[in-house]
């Protein structure tokens, strides 16, 4: 299924660390495939585990840095 981006197109993005913090950040005009891989430097950037999730355009991903035991 190809995706076509409008000019109003938002992704909202949250990250949650282990520690309780919260990051929020929103992507306007922006491809889905670039906000993944925006999300995907920082987390593998960022020294906590942390989840996150990408809402927008009817759809929600979510992942984690890390393996659940």
């Amino acid at each position: 299924m190809k995706m076509m981006m409008s000019r109003n197109d938002v992704w909202a993005v949250m990250l949650t660390a282990t520690d309780g913090r919260i990051c929020r950040w929103e992507f306007w005009n922006c491809t889905l495939a670039h906000v993944k891989d925006i999300v995907r430097g920082y987390v593998e950037s960022c020294p906590y585990d942390c989840d996150w999730t990408i809402r927008g355009n009817g759809i929600k991903i979510q992942g984690r840095s890390r393996q659940k035991d």
